[in-house]
Order: C-alpha cells, then structure tokens, then sequence
C-alpha cells in the first residue's frame, strides 16, 4: 500500500484527479496533511510537502 511519506495516509483513501497522457495516466492527489502526491500508473514519483 502506498502512503504519504510526510504524514503515512494511505493514498488509496484520498480523491484523485486524473489525466491521462503519453506515460499512462496520471493521478494528482491532495493528501490531509497538505502535501501534493503524484502518481504514474499507481507509482508514487513525485511528493511537494506543504509548507
């Protein structure tokens, strides 16, 4: 299960928007502790902490 690496909610739980594109699709998600989670085909790749 994948999960926030600042805070440790699992990302299952939080509402997602997604996009797809040439790498598959995307999903951006607001985690509850503010932080930014992106994920490529359910992949974690990328976390912008909030500040």
């Amino acid at each position: 299960m994948t999960t926030c690496p600042h805070c440790a909610w699992p990302v299952r739980d939080l509402p997602a928007e997604r996009h797809r594109t040439s790498e598959g699709v995307v999903d951006y998600r607001r985690c509850v502790c503010g932080s930014w989670i992106v994920l490529v085909e359910k992949t974690l790749t990328a976390v912008v902490a909030a500040e």
